[in-house]
């Protein structure tokens, strides 16, 4: 099996908690006013909660597999399927493309970037809290999977390709090889096998 991204988690739900709670407990010990207090944990919970995650979800979890007979998605693009995907992710269902239905698969990117962290992002915390999310809505990659019956799916790699760029490419090699079993055609944009210096965000 075949597998894409990464399944929504508790993880920025806590993320955001922690930031709360911490802040929150400095603001108190200094103003030792409960007003105060309640309004900074509020906004150090919703402005990641709201401005990272909720923005930038369908690019920091995306989430998809290649089975035998069919490819299986998290759809959480629409508004309330990310809110629900933050909220209690369990709840997120796959939703199911069979092989039979798909007449073409089109990878769209340049594949020729090379990503990385600056280490400034592992000196100050609240920084890389922000940039892996910053790097694959940048990095706007995606398998475009199209339909007999005329419509069209967009299956993001964003997160595969900013954390490992030869990885992901020999996983997309991988997939056009598996659906081309199925006589599907992946259309790949051209890949030099040498990746361009690596660029700083």
């Amino acid at each position: 099996m075949l597998v894409f991204g990464k399944k929504a988690n508790f993880r920025p739900l806590l993320v955001c908690s922690l930031s709360a709670a911490i802040f929150a407990f400095f603001t108190q010990g200094l103003f030792n006013n409960l007003r105060v207090t309640v309004g900074v944990a509020l906004f150090f919970f919703f402005e990641p909660f709201l401005l990272n995650y909720f923005l930038n979800l369908p690019w920091v979890f995306p989430y998809w597999k290649v089975n035998s007979d069919s490819i299986q998605y998290t759809d959480i693009v629409p508004w309330g399927h990310r809110l629900l995907a933050l909220i209690f992710p369990p709840a997120i269902k796959f939703k199911t493309i069979m092989k039979k239905d798909i007449a073409l698969v089109k990878i769209i990117g340049d594949l020729n970037k090379s990503y990385s962290m600056t280490p400034v992002t592992y000196i100050y915390p609240i920084i890389f809290v922000y940039t892996p999310a910053i790097f694959m809505a940048h990095n706007q990659d995606y398998a475009r999977i199209y339909l007999k019956d005329g419509h069209s799916i967009d299956l993001r790699f964003s997160r595969d390709y900013v954390y490992d760029r030869a990885k992901t490419i020999e996983k997309l090699e991988q997939l056009s090889a598996n659906l081309a079993k199925d006589n599907i055609n992946v259309v790949l944009p051209e890949i030099n096998v040498t990746a361009r210096p690596k660029m700083y965000y």
